[in-house]
């Protein structure tokens, strides 16, 4: 979900940049320091909101650039546990699925988290949901292909603050990872709710019959 966030900082305005409008550049250079950050333990940094409040600004010593404390709201989005949410499929791996919402793709369903029952095609490098009749019996395979839309029920936000060496170039964990699960009714991929073109057809026609016979009777 989306919230707002009061933040409190001392944000730096180098004396190149005077000469233009000083608010427009401080949340300039706000949404340079935020935008698209995760804050730990509080979420991915979307964009400015409004200031709270704004200090008077000062130079330190032997420095020459201008720095004012603020304190100002930023859009900040989180899931919550049990939200659902819509993304989109990014990538299939054995061991699970990987997700993005277009602005955060750091959504993974493992394997236990799918369809029951679901299985990996090697060929196609993909899942699909292997849909079983009364008896048991597989009726469908329903796949579950890179870029289709589905609905996902988060079940836990994983943080991470562990600093990354660059000089070793070690590859960190996201900040922020979003566990989530399509083993339940309305979840997975949203076609598979959907109403095929037959049963659309079959609906319309109830329709108008019923509206047929209401006239009918109002007669």
């Amino acid at each position: 979900m989306f919230f707002s966030h009061i933040i409190k900082d001392t944000i730096r305005v180098e004396s190149r940049e005077l000469g233009q409008d000083f608010t427009t550049i401080l949340i300039r250079n706000i949404n340079k320091k935020y935008g698209a950050k995760t804050v730990q333990n509080v979420g991915l940094c979307i964009c400015f909101e409004s200031f709270v409040k704004m200090d008077e600004t000062f130079i330190l010593p032997g420095d020459g650039n201008l720095f004012t404390p603020v304190v100002f709201k930023y859009l900040v989005w989180r899931p919550i546990l049990n939200e659902v949410i819509q993304g989109y499929i990014q990538k299939s791996e054995p061991h699970g699925i990987t997700i993005s919402t277009y602005f955060f793709s750091d959504i993974f369903i493992p394997k236990d988290k799918l369809p029951k029952v679901s299985k990996y095609c090697t060929t196609q490098k993909s899942w699909y949901w292997s849909y079983e009749d009364e008896d048991g019996k597989e009726a469908a395979q329903l796949f579950m292909d890179k870029g289709m839309v589905v609905k996902f029920k988060v079940i836990e936000t994983v943080w991470d603050d562990t600093p990354v060496n660059l000089d070793l170039n070690q590859a960190s964990e996201p900040p922020m990872k979003v566990i989530g699960t399509l083993a339940d009714t309305g979840l997975g991929v949203i076609s598979w709710w959907l109403p095929s073109d037959e049963e659309k057809a079959q609906a319309k026609q109830a329709r108008i019959e019923r509206q047929a016979e209401n006239g009918s009777l109002n007669k």
